[in-house]
């Protein structure tokens, strides 16, 4: 068995035939690496659509064997990728792939519902984990497992979710995203739900609006909240039609009344995932490309996202530049296995 810092998708399922050497080749820790890790398991969320090496990658950099995996790969993904990522999920006890999958459309009711698939087959699991994290396969973590437990237990039974209330008198201008009904007609997942003119009904049970970054972190009890509370049910239906309602759904829920661990105050930024907008001119020029105003990092990045607070970074693409997400794998084991005292 080799193992390079360019690997493809085909390499990735052969060396999979063999669950256990493939586990100890990659040095899958085999218990917690401390107690207190052990009395704080986490829930994960991973929706994929390519680079089965990436995902493993990601896989590997979040893995500890108290954790509970969700991952979600993307229905119209090539039948190899697909095939990767359920040969991964047979090697390891606590990885579910939800039985229904989703084919994901951009900005439509399909990337929120990939979500709500996996929170339900994550709270019927037995490990009774603290905290829901969900990610996308392009992200990679910047904190070891310790240290996104420490930081998880200082929210004290409180949700992390970003948002900023959306109306007429708010200071951004996302009304429209929810004032209107959407309609998605292609299967292709980079054409944008259309605005069809015609006005929706007001939220249910009179929900303010919050619209911020759909990644967050999230108590059990709030998503057991957002997948069986009659309130958030009706609030997902309303959903449904509503323009990237991901952004909208567990924002808004959130901040409203009788949400287990919700604030009703806004957050305009959260520290749960590094971005690099073209517009950002609070961090370093972008040493990487652009891709649809977004900054995909080069190892030269690296220095920047050694000190910046967040628990994740996006994005990568593994086909760019490889290097740089074993570079930073190997500095989590590094720190991993040199706990600070």
């Amino acid at each position: 068995m080799a193992w390079s810092a360019k690997t493809s998708k085909l390499q990735v399922i052969e060396w999979l035939w063999n669950c256990e050497e493939y586990k100890q080749y990659r040095r899958y820790p085999h218990k917690p690496m401390t107690s207190e890790e052990d009395d704080f398991p986490i829930a994960y969320i991973i929706v994929a659509h390519k680079d089965a090496a990436q995902i493993e990658r990601l896989f590997r950099a979040i893995y500890q064997p108290q954790n509970i995996y969700c991952i979600h790969p993307d229905l119209k993904s090539p039948a190899n990728f697909q095939h990767a990522i359920h040969k991964l999920a047979s090697c390891f006890p606590n990885i579910i792939i939800p039985p229904k999958l989703e084919n994901i459309q951009w900005g439509n009711f399909s990337r929120l519902m990939a979500d709500i698939h996996c929170m339900r087959e994550l709270l019927n699991h037995p490990v009774q984990w603290k905290y829901l994290l969900n990610l996308c396969g392009q992200d990679f973590p910047l904190k070891t497992n310790l240290e996104i437990v420490q930081l998880m237990k200082t929210y004290n039974g409180k949700n992390y979710i970003e948002g900023g209330k959306v109306g007429p008198d708010s200071d951004d201008n996302f009304a429209w995203r929810t004032r209107f009904k959407f309609y998605s007609n292609s299967s292709d997942g980079y054409i944008p739900p259309q605005n069809s003119g015609y006005v929706k009904r007001p939220p249910p049970y009179n929900i303010t609006i919050y619209k911020g970054d759909n990644y967050m972190a999230a108590t059990r009890e709030f998503v057991d909240f957002m997948v069986k509370d009659p309130r958030a049910i009706a609030f997902l239906q309303w959903c449904n039609d509503t323009y990237l309602p991901e952004e909208t759904f567990p924002n808004s829920l959130h901040r409203s009344i009788g949400a287990p661990g919700g604030e009703i105050t806004e957050m305009k930024e959260s520290y749960i995932r590094f971005r690099k907008w073209a517009e950002d001119l609070k961090n370093p020029s972008c040493r990487g490309k652009f891709v649809r105003q977004l900054c995909i990092f080069e190892s030269n990045y690296l220095e920047h996202l050694y000190d910046v607070p967040h628990l994740f970074v996006n994005k990568f693409y593994y086909d760019y530049d490889p290097i740089t997400m074993q570079c930073m794998e190997e500095l989590l084991d590094y720190r991993s296995r040199h706990l600070k005292t």
